[in-house]
């Protein structure tokens, strides 16, 4: 489906991805599968799309760079227009400006995807800075490892899922990786908990870690810097606005609210997308007043900084009352045979929704449904807790570590005309 969104004019895949992407190009379709076929395609696209001999060729600042995909997490992703202005300024301006020792000859690693912005905006700010990248096509931890210490890997990206199994497998040798030439991790996604920081720092003993917060249509909205990760406050949040980012939580009337208050978080900066490719209904819900709606629910805190309590369309509304994943989740992975934890919200007859937990357990744990409830019962208003309580061995993810919390959902929903 992604394919018709684009409509592409050619499509250039290794020998791979060609049995799944033939059937779903349109009849006529270009395919570059072989340097015969490549040179006759390239001729006729060039003999298309050929310019007037009075062309400007130089690509302007707002021009198309590429069209990447929102994550998904809620539905099927939107194609969000990336141009030359917004990632310039998101992989180059920003970390130039922010991140020391980023300049010519520096080495980078970068294995999260490509068509993730981590992935692509670390690649083009290692390129840009005259830096040495080192891309791997999978992520295979001990691999990274391997590649981290043979290169002398001095920056890198990760999600938390994925620098958890970096830890896990660097714990896991019987000699530890010489991994000192990292200079800084940078990492996005979720939040980092305090205990794989703590064991992070053992494993990257000189590494600095900074937190990004942004959105395939923004870029980076806030940064949680080096610092802020030693203060037991700060380490909690989003970061405060990153450069030329304007960030403001509003009420349900768009109204700005104070430092403390809870509300839609909304934001506006130099990298913005200029709107979504070819949806003007998702345009519509996106923006407010030139403001962009985020989707996640958050405040400031007096010290300035951004604390991001959960997606708006995560929230859970039982009995009338709003329940934020993310508060009852904290609480669940504290218990000490809880390796993760995620809510979501199940059909109730009585309650409209209910608080349905579905947790993994850490390796050789067996924890019970009574156990989880009452766990979260000590710690939580009741109506918060969990009513019911699933046990998996894995949760569905996106390339970029995120929880496909729709796929934790489908199964309670079927056969209904709402999901909510």
């Amino acid at each position: 489906r992604l394919i018709e969104v684009v409509d592409p004019v050619a499509a250039a895949v290794g020998a791979e991805f060609l049995g799944r992407l033939s059937p779903v190009l349109p009849e006529g379709q270009v395919s570059l599968d072989g340097s015969a076929r490549a040179e006759t395609a390239v001729d006729g696209i060039d003999d298309q799309a050929k310019p007037g001999v009075d062309a400007d060729l130089r690509p302007l600042p707002h021009d198309l760079l590429a069209l990447a995909f929102s994550s998904g997490t809620t539905g099927l992703p939107k194609a969000v227009p990336l141009t030359n202005a917004a990632m310039i300024r998101t992989a180059l301006v920003e970390p130039m400006a922010t991140v020391g020792g980023m300049n010519e000859g520096s080495r980078h690693l970068v294995y999260l995807p490509m068509f993730h912005m981590a992935g692509l905006g670390n690649a083009l700010g290692a390129l840009g800075c005259g830096g040495e990248l080192h891309l791997m096509g999978d992520f295979d931890p001990g691999l990274v490892l391997d590649v981290m210490e043979r290169r002398c890997i001095q920056f890198s990206s990760s999600a938390p899922v994925t620098l958890k199994m970096l830890v896990d497998a660097a714990q896991d040798r019987t000699t530890p990786p010489h991994l000192t030439h990292l200079v800084e991790i940078n990492y996005g996604a979720s939040p980092i908990t305090p205990e794989l920081l703590d064991a992070a720092r053992r494993v990257f003993p000189r590494a600095r870690f900074r937190q990004y917060y942004g959105m395939t249509e923004t870029g980076t909205i806030a940064v949680l810097d080096p610092e802020d990760h030693d203060h037991p406050d700060h380490v909690r949040a989003a970061g405060r606005p990153a450069l030329g980012w304007e960030v403001q939580v509003i009420d349900a009337g768009n109204r700005p609210l104070p430092p403390g208050a809870v509300g839609e978080i909304v934001v506006r900066g130099p990298a913005m997308m200029p709107g979504y490719w070819n949806d003007p209904d998702a345009d519509e819900a996106a923006f407010v007043n030139g403001w962009f709606r985020t989707g996640d629910v958050g405040a400031f805190d007096d010290d300035g900084y951004l604390r991001i309590v959960d997606r708006a369309k995560d929230v859970v509304i039982t009995g009338g009352e709003n329940v934020y994943p993310a508060e009852v989740e904290s609480v669940l992975r504290a218990h000490p045979g809880v390796e993760e934890a995620v809510i979501i919200g199940v059909p109730d007859e009585r309650w409209g929704e209910r608080v349905h937990a579905v947790i993994v357990c850490t390796s050789g744990s067996e924890v019970e449904e009574d156990e989880v409830i009452g766990w979260s019962r000590d710690r939580l208003a009741h109506f918060k807790c969990p009513r019911s309580v699933e046990f998996v061995s894995t949760l569905p993810r996106t390339p970029a570590g995120k929880v496909l919390k729709r796929e934790l959902r489908a199964p309670h929903w079927v056969g209904r005309e709402r999901s909510i």
